[in-house]
């Protein structure tokens, strides 16, 4: 279930119209798979056998689709593509979930695939209808005449399902970053989902950047309290920004001064203590802290 990553830079550049399709993030999603399908087909023989295809884009431009904090986040939001970027507080443990069911309608006998929605925590709602969609025609005795009826069963049956059905499940807690909030504001924190190769890749204290569309998922309901909604993330993109929180002292000047430092205040860790704490938080320089 490696998915087939394409980078939007150079999508984009190739096709420069397509950038418009993303204020619409449904319609865009499909005529991208539908494209690499197609393309798929073309290259892969007939008789090979062929699972599904999953894409992957990646690093999406623009700072139309980027928020600076969780708070900016609202409901009209829901649908679309976004960027944050913020640490990682929680990470639940990946396991194995149901992604696509299928099913076959009881009176037509078509077969369709429906995907776990968000919104009931990533069970499956049975449609109201057959999809399909398929015209019978049959005599009415009343007109007679004969009439074309559309199937509207609402009798569907479960398929056993396949290997490619099952998918790498893992939901993920993240807080916005203090260096992108207001003075006084309080850090807010969202649910991020991930699929497939991105469960199980990053940790606690991670900084990541995620590439995401925004869904509604409702909260468990408990007698006598009111059913409330929260908004998540399901990621297409994880990014680890792990330069800007571990960094390496050079092989020049830094590592220098690192070691004339310590050198001259090894004998005395309370004289050194005073000068890291005068040089980053001068503020602080006399206080008992």
């Amino acid at each position: 279930q490696q998915p087939f990553t394409v980078n939007a830079m150079e999508l984009f550049d190739a096709c420069p119209t397509a950038y418009t399709l993303l204020e619409n993030w449904p319609h865009f999603n499909d005529v991208l798979h539908k494209a690499a399908t197609n393309a798929w087909d073309s290259v892969v023989n007939e008789s090979s056998s062929r699972g599904r295809l999953y894409l992957r884009l990646m690093r999406v431009p623009g700072a139309t689709f980027a928020l600076a904090s969780v708070q900016h986040m609202r409901v009209a939001d829901v649908g679309r593509l976004v960027r944050i970027v913020g640490t990682v507080t929680r990470a639940g443990a990946a396991k194995v979930i149901q992604e696509w069911r299928s099913f076959r309608c009881d009176q037509c006998a078509h077969s369709f695939r429906c995907r776990a929605e968000p919104a009931s925590g990533y069970e499956f709602d049975m449609p109201r209808e057959c999809p399909g969609g398929e015209k019978r025609t049959s005599w009415d005795p009343r007109a007679k005449r004969p009439k074309t009826l559309r199937c509207r069963s609402k009798d569907f049956s479960a398929l056993p399902p396949s290997n490619d059905c099952m998918s790498d499940f893992q939901e993920l807690r993240v807080q916005d970053q203090m260096q992108a909030l207001d003075v006084g504001a309080v850090p807010k924190s969202i649910a991020v989902i991930l699929f497939r190769d991105l469960a199980g890749q990053f940790q606690p204290g991670d900084s990541v950047s995620i590439e995401g569309v925004v869904c509604q998922r409702w909260k468990s309901a408990w007698q006598g309290k009111r059913v409330e909604v929260e908004l998540i993330i399901e990621a297409t993109y994880v990014e680890r920004l792990s330069s800007e929180l571990v960094r390496a002292p050079h092989d020049g000047g830094e590592r220098e001064q690192f070691v004339r430092f310590w050198s001259l205040n090894r004998d005395d860790v309370w004289r050194a203590r005073s000068e890291l704490i005068k040089a980053t938080a001068p503020w602080l320089s006399g206080f008992p802290v």
